[in-house]
């Protein structure tokens, strides 16, 4: 799975405060786990993005990082079993929403582009009459090598399949 952190601790105490943010990591004895607020916020973002964006893509993106910056903060608040601030919950709410919505396919992260493999591939169909009625793809329009993505073939083409 990916492994770069989408936001930090100091990005979490822009939202929570630093006070915020040392008091919710002041266990005695200290957790060895302080990042895992972090990283579950990355992880969340991960499991519905990975699919559609690159992890590169998603590092880059402002919009990712104030999402996990939020989701941070939730995983943060609730860390010892204290509930989160209504705003923080309401905004973890609304974040988990628009990732499902990302990971349907009926969002798309505005400053990110996807991966070439969810890309749709434009074809240059021709309709032939020889030797028969058929709908034929135009070969010679595109490079002739599929980079990241799976070429969709005509296989009756391929065969010169007549009826």
């Amino acid at each position: 799975m990916a492994d770069a952190a989408l936001t930090t601790l100091a990005a979490l105490q822009n939202v929570l405060s630093e006070a915020g943010v040392t008091y919710r990591l002041d266990d005695a004895p200290p957790d060895s786990s302080d990042g895992s607020a972090v990283e579950d916020a990355s992880q969340t973002i991960y499991e519905y993005c990975l699919e559609r964006y690159s992890e590169a893509r998603l590092a880059a993106s402002s919009i990712v990082a104030k999402w996990a910056k939020t989701l941070g903060a939730f995983y943060l608040c609730r860390r010892r079993g204290n509930t989160p601030p209504t705003v923080i919950k309401d905004g973890y709410d609304e974040i988990i929403k628009k990732l499902e919505r990302v990971q349907k396919g009926t969002l798309n992260i505005s400053d990110t582009a996807q991966r070439r493999s969810n890309v749709g591939v434009l074809s240059s169909p021709r309709v032939t009459t020889y030797p028969h009625p058929r709908v034929v793809i135009e070969k010679g329009i595109s490079t002739g090598t599929a980079k990241d993505y799976k070429r969709h073939t005509d296989r009756t083409d391929i065969l010169d399949y007549q009826i």
